[in-house]
C-alpha cells in the first residue's frame, strides 16, 4: 500500500462510471480504513450511501416510521417518498461493497471557529464553497484548484439530506435512483458533516464542487447492527450567525486513484456528463 500522507485522497472508480452503470462491486468497507480515516462512498447496486468518520463506516438508509407513528418535531419530508420513512445511518456491515468511494487520512491544518469574527451571514453551503474556493493560497490554505477535505461540527439550524437507493432494476441511471429518493430537512440537529470539495477540472473523475455527508452526534435508537442515528447525503443547510461550531480542513497534495478492471469497464462511455452529476449528487 502507498504510504498514507496527511489528506492524501485514496479513491476507487469515478463518478462518470458510476453514472454509466456501474455500481455492483468494489473495495470492501473494512478495507478501506487502512487507507484513511475519513471519506464517502456509495453501495452496491446504489443501496444508499457510507460515511467514514474517524475510521468507522456508517452506512446510510431508510427505516420506515413504526406503525402510526409521527416524524420528530425537528424532521420535516421534503417529498411525498419521504413522509413514512426516517432517515437513518447505522454502522456498515463491514463485507460491504463501495463500487465509489474517497477516503482520506484527514487532519486538519486549518480551522475556523464559529462564530466567525464580524461574520454578519449564516453559513450555509453556498458561503462554505465561496470561503474554502477563495481560500489564501499564500498560506497554503488551498483555493478553487485543489481538491479540500474539511469536516464542519456543531449545530445546524437547518440541515436537508437525502437518503437514495437501491435501484428498482438493472437498468435503472443513479440520476433516476436520486430522483425518485427521499429528502428531509432536520431542523437544530448537533452532529458532525464530512466532506470534500473537488474542483472543476476533476468533473467526472470526481463531484466536482460540494460533496458531504452528515452523521447526527445524539442516537435515534437501536437496531440490527448496533445504534441508529439520523443523517444522509447533504443537498444543502445553514448554521445561523450566532451559532458555535468548528469548519476544519485540509488540502490534498496526491490523489490516488485506483480503476476497476474488466470488460464492463472497458467498455463503458465515460463521456463526462455534467449537468447529470449535478442533478445526481445535488
Amino acid at each position: 500500500m502507498v504510504s498514507r500522507i496527511p489528506n492524501d485522497i485514496f479513491q476507487f472508480s469515478t463518478v462518470s462510471a458510476l453514472m454509466a452503470g456501474l455500481c455492483d462491486s468494489g473495495p470492501a468497507a473494512s478495507q478501506l480504513t487502512g487507507y484513511g480515516t475519513h471519506g464517502l462512498g456509495t453501495c452496491s447496486s446504489l443501496n444508499g450511501e457510507v460515511l467514514f468518520l474517524d475510521s468507522v463506516p456508517w452506512h446510510m438508509t431508510t427505516s420506515p416510521l413504526s406503525g402510526t407513528a409521527s416524524p420528530p418535531s425537528d424532521q420535516e419530508a421534503l417529498n411525498s417518498t419521504a413522509r413514512n420513512l426516517s432517515p437513518t445511518i447505522r454502522h456498515a456491515d463491514p463485507s460491504s461493497q463501495l463500487p465509489f468511494v474517497q477516503v482520506t487520512l484527514f487532519r486538519p491544518e486549518f480551522t475556523l471557529s464559529l462564530p466567525l469574527p464580524s461574520a454578519n451571514k449564516s453559513l450555509t453551503k453556498s458561503s462554505l464553497l465561496s470561503l474554502l474556493s477563495s481560500a489564501d493560497p499564500t498560506r497554503g490554505s488551498g483555493g478553487k484548484n485543489s481538491f479540500l477535505p474539511f469536516q464542519i461540527t456543531g449545530t445546524f439550524s437547518k440541515l436537508d439530506v437525502r437518503i437514495g437507493g437501491p435501484k428498482q432494476s438493472s437498468e435503472e441511471a443513479l440520476s433516476e435512483v436520486t430522483a425518485r429518493a427521499p429528502q428531509w430537512r432536520l431542523k437544530r440537529v448537533r452532529g458532525t458533516m464530512f466532506g470534500i470539495l473537488s474542483p472543476g477540472w476533476s468533473q467526472g473523475i470526481s463531484v466536482a464542487g460540494f460533496h458531504g455527508h452528515f452523521v447526527e452526534d445524539e442516537k435515534a435508537g437501536e437496531g440490527e447492527g448496533g445504534e441508529v442515528r439520523r443523517g444522509g447525503h447533504v443537498l444543502d443547510f445553514e448554521m445561523e450567525v450566532e451559532a458555535e461550531g468548528r469548519v476544519e480542513w485540509g488540502v490534498t497534495g496526491r490523489y490516488h486513484l485506483g480503476m476497476p478492471r474488466g470488460e464492463e469497464w472497458e467498455g463503458l462511455d465515460l463521456s463526462v456528463d455534467a449537468e447529470g452529476i449535478h442533478r445526481a449528487e445535488g
